[in-house]
């Protein structure tokens, strides 16, 4: 259940039990986030807590061993998100492509991927089983996709485009989003 982060060790994935409870090995002393996934039992991820600590998304020092038990929490209030793609003159796109739900909140960035839906060839798409929260929202070609891992650069350029939308618990929101401009197109 924990991953390493930059060169620091490893750890297995753990095997949860019937009672819920896990556990892994750390083959290694060093730093980790713990990246359980993102939906379990039609749950979105909504907390992990170590000795009462929040670390979702933050790195976790495991060199001198257990910090505490470790607690992880998944929540079924989510929402959805659904809408239809616009050009940036407001007409309806007709392009496959995907749409993509950026997490303001950056602790969920780490699951980034889990956050696309495929747009389909009259412009709409949809997300469910979104965690409540803050996000932006837009449709990119699919092989512009791996701006999701490149830098913060890339980042910002599309993430000025998108449209906010807020995902409150137990509810959906419909919204006209942005075909963004990709930079490598400006030019």
């Amino acid at each position: 259940m924990a991953q390493s982060s930059g060169e620091s060790g490893y750890a297995q994935g753990g095997e949860t039990k019937a009672d819920g409870s896990f556990q892994f090995h750390v083959g290694r002393p060093g730093k980790y986030f713990f990246r359980p996934p993102p939906e379990y039992g039609g749950r979105y991820l909504a907390s992990i807590r170590i000795g009462g600590e929040e670390v979702l998304g933050r790195e976790v020092d495991l060199t001198y061993g257990s910090p505490g038990s470790v607690r992880v929490v998944y929540k079924k209030d989510s929402g959805w998100v659904e809408g239809a793609v616009q050009s940036r003159e407001g007409a309806p796109v007709g392009a496959e492509g995907l749409a993509v739900l950026w997490p303001v909140d950056e602790r969920f960035r780490l699951f980034a991927n889990r956050f696309t839906a495929p747009v389909s060839g009259g412009g709409s798409f949809a997300f469910k089983n979104v965690p409540p929260g803050d996000y932006l929202v837009f449709a990119l070609p699919r092989a512009a996709l791996g701006f999701l891992y490149d830098g913060a650069d890339a980042d910002k350029e599309i993430l000025d485009q998108a449209a906010p939308v807020k995902v409150v618990a137990g509810s959906g929101s419909t919204v006209a989003i942005p075909w963004v401009q990709w930079p490598d197109e400006s030019r």
